[in-house]
């Protein structure tokens, strides 16, 4: 039973590591699943495959608290195109010290009858990619209406990750904040423009900042 024992628990580690999991602060810690329908659930492989990166079961994912509904169709469509399996989802709403309130619940959302509490912002694993993966990985989470950030200097030293804000829903001034310094910054690096910057625009949030 002993040697059962060391064999399994490095196994499980490494299993968990290789997920994008840390084991430092817990942000990768799966955060709690609420059991819902539809378009909600995402495959355990995408397009009948399982994507290179990561060993992969025929689990499904279900949308975590947390997490808009739009949101999580816009990131489970982001993983499709950049052939990135989805199950590395860490912080959505939290109280993570080093995130002085940015995670903090922005609202509530109603869908289909339904209300939904939900946080802008999710912090997602990334420490299982290559730089090449992890840029186009950003870049689709760009087109699908995410100002993502890769975090991996000073406190984030050892939790690495990318930050993503979904821009087309309601949020706190300082998420706004971000996401105004993202779009800048894409601007001055002449990246391709975005479709749904459009509909930023109009929003009672942005419009004034964007005009």
């Amino acid at each position: 039973m002993k040697i059962a024992r060391l064999i399994f628990v490095p196994l499980l580690c490494g299993a968990l590591v290789a997920l994008g999991f840390g084991f430092g602060a817990g942000m990768w810690h799966l955060p709690p699943l609420r059991r819902l329908v539809g378009t909600d659930l995402i495959s355990g492989t995408l397009n009948g495959h399982a994507p290179s990166f990561l060993p992969v079961s025929e689990r499904r994912m279900e949308r975590p608290f947390g997490m808009a509904p739009e949101a999580f169709r816009a990131y489970t469509r982001a993983c499709v195109a950049a052939h990135v399996h989805p199950w590395r989802i860490g912080q959505t709403i939290g109280n993570d010290s080093r995130s002085v309130g940015y995670h903090h619940r922005d609202g509530f959302i109603t869908e289909d009858g339904q209300r939904y509490e939900y946080c802008a912002a999710v912090d997602l694993g990334a420490v299982n990619l290559s730089v090449a993966q992890r840029n186009l990985f950003m870049e689709k989470l760009a087109a699908q209406g995410f100002a993502a950030f890769w975090r991996f200097e000073g406190k984030w030293q050892g939790d690495e990750h990318i930050h993503a804000i979904y821009c087309l829903i309601p949020m706190k001034p300082q998420l706004r904040a971000q996401v105004l310094e993202w779009l800048a910054q894409r601007r001055r690096e002449g990246r391709p423009r975005l479709r749904w910057i459009r509909k930023l625009r109009r929003s009672p949030q942005f419009r004034e900042e964007l005009s």
